[in-house]
């Protein structure tokens, strides 16, 4: 008999790669149990179990488990008897604070709807009928105008910056330009550029708000409409647009035709999208935001293949020059998408 000591295993273990993905789902739901009953944000200051329990009118023995989970999962520190949400995360997990974690709140009213997964994939009628478009308001706004500070606004910049192009450019327009930013930058970057943040009339208030901050009315000018409906003028060197077009193939393809007509010969049209990969068996974070607009029956957005982006993209006069990975972390693939106006690729 072989020695146990010698002994091959049978199959290449992956049990463990199995347990991790199975207790995320655990993970979750303690987080989003945390975030729903505000403890984050009771424990801004520190805090006693016995007096957290008592001013909550909660289960002892869970609840004290509960607040050790945490502290393991580096969410809250601990010392001695006080618990207290881990300065790290105070920003984003305590109600009021810069950086407070909006998306979390979504997530909480879809728990239900991918727990009853099983009926989405057995059922031909989606999970809710409700067509969704996001009413974005001043906080919302100034939350991503903070969010996109952390690394994506000045990587653009910097990228578009770069480009021989921008160097030239003496017209930019920012469509769906929301809070600013990117437009306030790139005007930064090329005192000779003038530009125009274009976006919704509930919104252009605060992307004036914005450019008034910066100093930046000489350069910058704002104009509302709704770029898939309203003129947004033409003679542009460069059209940038960030993650602000809702819909599917057919609203993208009248957005790219706009742009197509709206640029000068050799123009540059940049935009920030999630894309799948051909295969469409990555990027896993971009297939289950798909899953969950199929699940809803594309609620808000209708994620397409880069060759599928591409081929609107050329129907319209726009050739790709260069796809960029702008993500900011695993959890968040976002690529950049430059096209030429031209008639073909340099």
């Amino acid at each position: 008999m072989d020695r146990l000591i010698n002994l091959n295993p049978p199959v290449k273990y992956m049990g463990e790669i199995i347990r991790e993905i199975a207790m995320g789902f655990e993970r979750a739901q303690i987080l989003f149990t945390a975030f729903e009953m505000r403890f984050f944000t009771k424990l801004k200051k520190p805090m006693t179990s016995k007096t957290l329990i008592e001013n909550m009118a909660l289960n002892p023995m869970t609840a004290a488990r509960f607040l050790d989970v945490l502290t393991a999962m580096g969410l809250l520190s601990k010392n001695g008897e006080f618990y207290q949400t881990h300065p790290d995360f105070m920003p984003f997990l305590v109600e009021g604070e810069p950086y407070y974690s909006l998306y979390l709140e979504s997530a909480l009213k879809e728990r239900e709807m991918w727990v009853d997964l099983k009926k989405a994939l057995v059922e031909n009628t989606p999970l809710s009928s409700e067509k969704f478009k996001y009413a974005y308001n001043p906080d919302s706004l100034r939350w991503t105008a903070r969010d996109c500070t952390h690394g994506r606004l000045q990587r653009t910049i910097s990228i578009i910056s770069s480009l021989p192009e921008f160097k030239k450019a003496r017209s930019l327009i920012d469509l769906g330009g929301g809070h600013g930013l990117f437009g306030i930058g790139f005007a930064q970057e090329n005192p000779d550029i003038q530009v125009v943040i274009f976006d919704q009339p509930q919104i252009t208030g605060l992307s004036q708000e914005y450019v008034d901050n910066y100093c930046m009315n000489q350069q910058i000018s704002v104009i509302s409409g709704d770029y898939l409906q309203d003129d947004f003028g033409k003679g542009y060197d460069i059209i940038f647009e960030a993650l602000s077009l809702e819909g599917g193939p057919k609203e993208a393809k009248i957005l790219y035709q706009k742009v197509s007509d709206a640029l000068n010969p050799n123009g540059l049209f940049i935009t920030q999208l999630f894309t799948l990969d051909d295969s469409e068996t990555s990027p896993l974070p971009t297939l289950i935001l798909d899953l969950r607009e199929k699940i809803k029956d594309h609620q808000q957005m209708h994620l397409m293949t880069n060759a599928a982006v591409f081929e609107l993209l050329e129907q319209c006069g726009l050739f790709v020059r260069q796809m960029i990975d702008i993500s900011m972390g695993d959890n968040l693939p976002m690529r950049m998408i430059i096209a030429k106006k031209t008639a073909s690729i340099d």
